[in-house]
């Protein structure tokens, strides 16, 4: 992570990374609920991805109308094992490699704790989806863990509405994972923020950061 000298005595905030980033789906899954993967069938193409099994009912939606209208909104099948959490996502011999890609960026998403209202904004090419793990700055301590969660979370909530207000990003905390949903810039000041607060900086101190951020937009 890069940082910037502050000014007028202000605590150092970190600097955005310029460099574009790979769509959501191109990056590898961070943990093994998310664990995805492609193969062909029939000459479809076929991408799947797992997800925690309590997740699954919230993919299906009541009566399945949520999965059916991702299923018509992209035009793909969606396979779901309610046993493994695995889900598949089917796409026509003629289908849109792109949708089916975006497709399953909202399953991961919604494995990961997003509303299939939040997760559908997905379907926007310009939209973006982020998992970060925070077991890579405890390491497997339940207790450091749960600190963690805490400071990210905040009093009442407070540091998670900040970072989304501040950002324009929304933010889903479940398990040791923190999944980040919003335009690249908004992303990439969300993902800052969190990447300080892990780090042990001080909450004033991601406040003031994300505060610059939300002027220089």
């Amino acid at each position: 992570m890069h940082y910037r000298r502050g000014t007028g005595g202000a605590a150092p905030a970190p600097a955005l990374c310029g460099a574009a980033r790979a769509r959501p789906w191109q990056y590898p899954p961070l943990v093994p609920q998310a664990a995805a993967g492609a193969h062909a069938r029939g000459g479809r193409a076929v991408e799947y991805v797992r997800i925690p099994q309590r997740r699954i009912g919230v993919l299906i939606g009541p009566d399945g109308e949520t999965r059916k209208e991702f299923e018509v909104a992209t035009g793909c099948t969606l396979e779901i094992d309610s046993q493994t959490g695995i889900v598949r996502v089917v796409q026509p011999k003629r289908g849109d490699a792109l949708l089916a890609l975006q497709l399953l960026a909202v399953v991961r998403a919604i494995g990961r704790g997003f509303s299939p209202e939040t997760a559908r904004e997905l379907l926007d090419p310009e939209t973006y989806l982020e998992v970060v793990d925070i077991r890579d700055h405890t390491g497997h301590s339940r207790k450091r863990l749960d600190r963690m969660r805490g400071r990210v979370i905040g009093r009442n909530g407070k540091t998670r509405r900040i970072i989304e207000e501040q950002s324009n990003a929304r933010m889903a905390i479940q398990g040791h994972t923190v999944a980040i949903i919003g335009s690249l810039e908004a992303v990439d000041a969300a993902k800052v923020a969190l990447g300080m607060l892990l780090g042990g900086a001080e909450h004033g101190s991601v406040y003031h950061y994300l505060e610059g951020h939300r002027r220089s937009r």
